[in-house]
């Protein structure tokens, strides 16, 4: 399938190490930058999920960073 770039959404999930888990950092939105700055030091990866607009898919394509060590 050939996204394109117009008419896509883009969805970031947030790893954190020290509670083993996946958040969504935020919601699906045409946007394909976020803005993050942690609340504590740790080590975190994130991944960003994309989808044509309006489609009910969980995603089409997505990518990720490795780990990464990052603070407030």
């Amino acid at each position: 399938m050939d996204l394109g770039r117009a008419g896509l959404e883009y969805q970031f999930w947030l790893y954190n190490d020290a509670s083993k888990s996946w958040s969504i950092g935020r919601p699906y939105g045409s946007s394909n930058t976020w803005v993050w700055t942690p609340a504590q030091a740790g080590i975190y990866a994130v991944q960003v999920w994309v989808r044509q607009a309006g489609s009910g898919v969980t995603y089409h394509a997505w990518d990720g960073t490795g780990y990464f060590s990052a603070g407030p």
